[in-house]
């Protein structure tokens, strides 16, 4: 309800929910609460095979994950450890189409053998319509409040808002793009 400030350079990351997804993307996470780290793949993503599992009274199927494998760069390999649990998964279209579960369950090589360091992200698509019986654990409840059936939004970086009231004391919106609503 209340506009963002100013000063708040934000931007809010697209999404796609498609079961199919093309080569390539990024992961974004923060590994043992380190630094920010960026690590890439260039493969399509395709269906986990290590977890068909229980964890904390929840089965978690392969057809619910992507399993990723990183590829080697300037810096070496990446992998994903505790604490990155949660972080986005991004493809090369910059949408977001997971986020990081499970690798505790699978054959976790991280730092003895980063080449086959498994990473499970939970697909967006599989997370759309989760729980029919909660709201708050549907990602389209969330990502898609009206309804629209949009399978993909882009990124978005707002323009900045500024409200100030006119001698009238009339709320007025510009959006610095000489729109508003005044």
């Amino acid at each position: 309800d209340n506009p963002l400030e100013e000063e708040i350079d934000v931007y809010f990351s697209g999404w796609n929910r498609d079961t199919t997804q093309p080569a390539g993307g990024v992961g974004i996470h923060h590994p043992m609460g380190d630094i920010k780290k960026i690590s890439t793949h260039e493969i399509i993503p395709v269906t986990s095979d290590c977890l068909n599992a229980e964890n904390n009274g929840h089965y978690l199927e392969n057809s619910s994950f992507w399993k990723i494998n990183w590829k080697q760069t300037y810096n070496g390999f990446s992998v994903t450890e505790f604490g990155s649990s949660g972080s986005p998964l991004y493809s090369s279209n910059q949408r977001v189409i997971g986020q990081l579960l499970g690798a505790f369950l699978c054959r976790d090589t991280n730092c003895d053998y980063p080449s086959e360091d498994i990473a499970n992200y939970g697909r967006i698509y599989s997370s759309w319509n989760r729980d029919a019986s909660e709201e708050r654990r549907r990602l389209r409840d969330w990502l898609d409040p009206t309804s629209s059936g949009s399978r993909s939004v882009d990124g978005a970086n707002p323009a900045p808002i500024v409200r100030y009231s006119s001698h009238q004391a009339r709320d007025v919106c510009w959006d610095g793009n000489g729109g508003g609503n005044g």
